[in-house]
């Protein structure tokens, strides 16, 4: 179950990497509000280094800088659904990376009823013949 969780992380950090850019994401800023780059400096709450740095790399952009812009972008009625990019092809690739989480997070969903539903004790005498079984194991 582990590599089902971690694959579920794998799917959004590529999400997040391919169409979260601070870059990608101050371009779409820009043009849903019909404004030049520099005006977003004022909208976002950044100054111009601030912005210029971030659109030059990530890594400088820190949280808060992260939050104001995602302020502006509810502001501005963008949702993370706004930002699939428009080809067909990376619109397939997102569609199926969002199925593949449902997907997996559904299978979670099903183990974590099944651990739920087992009672206390059959989970106590399940750990305790495992370690039965191990030390049989090393004789």
């Amino acid at each position: 179950m582990d590599t089902k969780f971690y694959r579920i992380l794998e799917l959004v950090q590529e999400e997040n990497k391919t169409f979260g850019t601070f870059f990608s994401r101050t371009n779409y800023l820009a043009e849903t509000l019909g404004v030049g780059i520099l005006d977003l400096k004022k909208i976002v709450g950044i100054s111009q280094g601030v912005l210029f740095r971030g659109r030059k790399n990530d890594d400088d952009v820190t949280a808060k800088t992260w939050l104001k812009l995602e302020t502006a972008e509810r502001k501005a009625g963008i949702t993370t659904l706004d930002k699939v990019p428009k080809s067909s092809e990376q619109s397939r690739v997102f569609t199926q990376s969002v199925e593949e989480i449902k997907d997996l997070l559904s299978e979670i969903a099903g183990h974590l009823k099944t651990i739920a539903e087992t009672p206390a004790a059959a989970r106590t005498n399940t750990r305790a013949s495992a370690k039965k079984v191990a030390k049989s194991a090393k004789r």
